[in-house]
């Protein structure tokens, strides 16, 4: 079942595609979903998350590369080093260790506020390159 579709096709013999069948259009569910769901929310949410995950890294990464190109420190090459080799490991790899790391800070679970919830999704990307 899709949203072109109602639940009547389902005993058909023959299939009916992008919502006609031999009749004409076949109903449109797509209405019934905006109603239930509050999109705006979800886009909102969205935008949020990405536009400050984005802030965050911007400023992390600068902050870094100034460190890396301009103050010299003992073990600067071996730092930079480790800085290139986490760049290498792909992001679905730490899932795990971010979402360790945002439970022990309380930000995820029962009784979480709006504000926990955009953090948890928002921080363990500022690190990440």
């Amino acid at each position: 079942m899709d949203c072109l579709h109602g639940g009547s096709f389902l005993d058909d013999e023959e299939p009916a595609f992008f919502g006609f069948d031999g009749d004409g259009f076949v109903g449109f569910e797509l209405a019934g979903v905006l109603e239930v769901f509050d999109f705006g929310q979800y886009m909102f949410n969205t935008i949020f998350v990405a536009v400050f995950s984005t802030i965050g890294t911007l400023i992390t990464t600068v902050l870094a590369a100034f460190a890396f190109a301009r103050v010299q420190f003992k073990g600067r090459e071996s730092v930079f080093a480790i800085f290139l080799m986490t760049m290498m490991i792909p992001g679905e790899m730490m899932v795990i260790s971010n979402y360790i790391t945002v439970a022990s800070f309380g930000w995820i679970g029962n009784g979480q506020t709006r504000m926990q919830a955009y953090a948890a999704m928002i921080v363990p990307f500022w690190i990440s390159v």
